[in-house]
């Protein structure tokens, strides 16, 4: 699981698909996270993917704006692969926040 393109071993990519709208979105930094917590599961397991349905643990994901739909579905994928973690999702309305910050800066 170390390569991606090692003959016979699952893609670890192909395990939380992209949503193709208007742009590519396999990049989102929400699901490279992701990608990167199955991808370190696995790697513990040496490989072995039935370890997946076993997993326990705590994943907690903070975006600093509100998720599009591919991330969400990444998300969805997910839990589907690790059925037994705890996932908690925070987001934030960055647009708002920054220009909540100008504004005070104005004032100072």
């Amino acid at each position: 699981y170390q390569a991606d393109d090692a003959p016979g071993l699952v893609l670890v990519e192909r395990l939380l698909q992209p949503i193709y709208l208007q742009v590519p979105r396999h990049g989102h930094a929400e699901r490279r996270a992701l990608v990167a917590l199955l991808r370190s599961v696995l790697q513990s397991a040496a490989g072995d993917s039935t370890i997946l349905q076993d997993t326990t643990g705590f994943v907690r994901l903070y975006a600093s704006h509100y998720l599009c739909i591919s991330c969400l579905a990444a998300l969805a994928q997910l839990k589907r692969q690790l059925p037994k973690i705890l996932l908690e999702v925070g987001c934030d309305d960055a647009w708002s926040s920054w220009r909540h910050r100008e504004a005070e800066a104005k004032q100072v």
